[in-house]
C-alpha cells in the first residue's frame, strides 16, 4: 500500500483531530482514499482514523519525515550547500591561501564534503565528473566572458556559469 503525501498528511490530521486537537482542514478526496484503504470513515462526526489507521500512523510520521528530509537536500544540493566539492591547488597555496579559504568554507557549509588535490605544476586542472576538467585562463575586469581550457580545447565561458570557492564570488 503506497499513500500520497496528501493522503499521509490527512491520516496524520485524522489522529491529530482524534485526539482533540485542532485540525484546519482534511483533503476529501485523500480522506476517501484512506477510506477505501480501510485507514479512514466516515460517520455524523465526519471523518474519523480507524485503529488501522492508528497502526499505520507511525510509519506515515516517519515517511513525512524522511520526504522533508529529501525535500531538504535536493535545496541544499541545489544552492551548493550539500554535495561534493573537489579542489585543485598547487603547493604554494598550501600555507597561504587554503588555510584562509577552507575553515571559513567549511563553517559555512558542513555539509560540503571537501576533497583536496595537489597538483606539482601550475598547469593544474580542476578535475569534474568523468574526467573532465579545465582551467580558467584569463578573466578581464568587465568582461561577461572569461578563456578556459579543458580537455586541451580552449575557448571563452559565460562568467555567470562558474564561481570561486563560494557561491557568488566575484572571479577576479
Amino acid at each position: 500500500m503506497a499513500l500520497t503525501p496528501g493522503q499521509l498528511t490527512a491520516l496524520r490530521n485524522l489522529a491529530r483531530k482524534q485526539a482533540g486537537e485542532d485540525v484546519d482542514w482534511i483533503n476529501i478526496a485523500d480522506a476517501r482514499a484512506l477510506t477505501e484503504l480501510g485507514l479512514a470513515e466516515r460517520n455524523r462526526g465526519g471523518w474519523e482514523i480507524t485503529p488501522a489507521g492508528l497502526a499505520a500512523l507511525p510509519e506515515a510520521r516517519r515517511t513525512l519525515f524522511h520526504a522533508e528530509q529529501c525535500r531538504l537536500a535536493v535545496k541544499q544540493s541545489l544552492i551548493g550547500e550539500q554535495g561534493s566539492l573537489r579542489i585543485g591547488f598547487v603547493g604554494s597555496a598550501t600555507h597561504t591561501l587554503l588555510p584562509r579559504i577552507l575553515q571559513p568554507f567549511a563553517k559555512r557549509f558542513p555539509k560540503v564534503d571537501l576533497s583536496l588535490e595537489e597538483s606539482w605544476s601550475t598547469d593544474l586542472l580542476a578535475r569534474l565528473d568523468q574526467g573532465v576538467s579545465g582551467l580558467l585562463l584569463a578573466c578581464a575586469p568587465n568582461s561577461d566572458y572569461c578563456k578556459a581550457r579543458a580537455d586541451n580545447i580552449t575557448g571563452y565561458l559565460a562568467r555567470a556559469d562558474f564561481w570561486g570557492v563560494f557561491p557568488n564570488e566575484v572571479v577576479k
